[in-house]
């Protein structure tokens, strides 16, 4: 396994944009998802905001009417040209989340008249558990809901349509599923998907062509939070822990990038990746890149056993950086308020 040190560099300029839409201003924005040059996002009113390169807005009502029901998570398919969204209602605890699919073609046109496909499926168990990863292959032919109860639970069929959808558990964890994503070849026979959980990195192979058996394979036993994992170009998955970037693919793991931060998100754009960060609350400041290939490899160290004195402040600074891993360095890092 090969550990390359980051250098740094500042490839990227910062601006500020004036006259933003109204929808930026909304009360407690609570999500955006991107691509193919949409922005979708959502707010705590239930509202569902559509943004295109010139910033021009559509705005609807996507949840219902009922008092604490939100958009919790967003994912736009872009091949399939679908929105999909979870609705779930945060003042209750018996209510089971709402998986909805949203035409983009329609909603650009006519946003407001726009009925969405609600997809049919059973809780794992009967106590209802807080979706936390939703995952879907290119085609919409298969998706992946990952529960805090631990579940996986996965759908095939033409679930657009809400025709011959069949459901079946793949996995059931002792920990919460944080992360899920399916990767595909180019025909789309050949579909994996990756899952973490707090504490485990998995894999399953869910092609049409191997039965569909869905077999799991642990990768390693160490997962990683919410938000801090993505697929890339090569088929890889990408996790983002305290002490560094790890890569991982279907046989185990591959190279990582030493870069010594508390991850808060990750994400991806072609061969860069877009890191959020937060500071200690006794220092704003850009994170330490490790100077040493040895921190890699403290698995048991405080590193990654966080004492209850490290307390992260999320209020006060979060440090935003980009990494070029084709280049292997950082080549932006800057801190925003708030």
């Amino acid at each position: 396994m090969a550990n390359f040190q980051l250098r740094q560099f500042h490839f990227f300029k910062r601006e500020t944009l004036a006259d933003l839409p109204e929808a930026f201003s909304r009360p407690e924005l609570l999500m955006a998802s991107g691509g193919g040059d949409l922005i979708f996002i959502a707010d705590a009113e239930g509202s569902l905001h559509i943004l295109n390169r010139t910033f021009t807005v559509r705005s609807l009502v996507a949840t219902s009417d009922t008092p604490g029901t939100r958009i919790t998570q967003m994912l736009h398919i872009t091949q399939a040209r679908m929105l999909l969204t979870i609705e779930e209602n945060v003042a209750s605890a018996t209510s089971r989340p709402v998986i909805k699919l949203w035409p983009v073609d329609k909603l650009l046109r006519q946003a407001s008249d726009v009925q969405p496909v609600v997809v049919k499926y059973q809780q794992p168990t009967n106590t209802p558990y807080p979706l936390t990863a939703v995952a879907a292959t290119p085609s919409l032919g298969q998706i992946a809901l990952g529960f805090a109860g631990g579940h996986i639970v996965h759908l095939r069929g033409n679930i657009a349509m809400n025709k011959s959808t069949k459901q079946r558990t793949l996995y059931k964890a002792p920990e919460p599923i944080t992360n899920l994503h399916f990767v595909t070849d180019e025909k789309g026979t050949e579909v994996t998907l990756f899952a973490t959980t707090t504490a485990q990195t998995l894999v399953f192979d869910t092609s049409t062509a191997s039965g569909g058996k869905g077999e799991v394979s642990v990768l390693e036993e160490r997962g990683c939070g919410i938000g801090c994992s993505q697929v890339n170009e090569e088929r890889e998955l990408i996790v983002a822990r305290d002490e560094a970037i790890y890569f991982y693919n279907i046989d185990g793991r591959g190279p990582c990038f030493a870069f010594e931060a508390p991850k808060v998100l990750l994400r991806r754009f072609k061969h860069y990746l877009l890191l959020a960060t937060a500071a200690p609350s006794t220092m704003v400041a850009p994170p330490t890149l490790a100077s040493t290939s040895e921190n890699l490899n403290r698995s048991n160290s405080s590193l990654l056993q966080e004492p209850e004195s490290r307390v992260y402040s999320y209020n006060d600074a979060t440090t935003f950086t980009i990494l070029d891993t084709k280049n292997k360095l950082v080549a932006y890092t800057g801190v925003v308020a708030g």
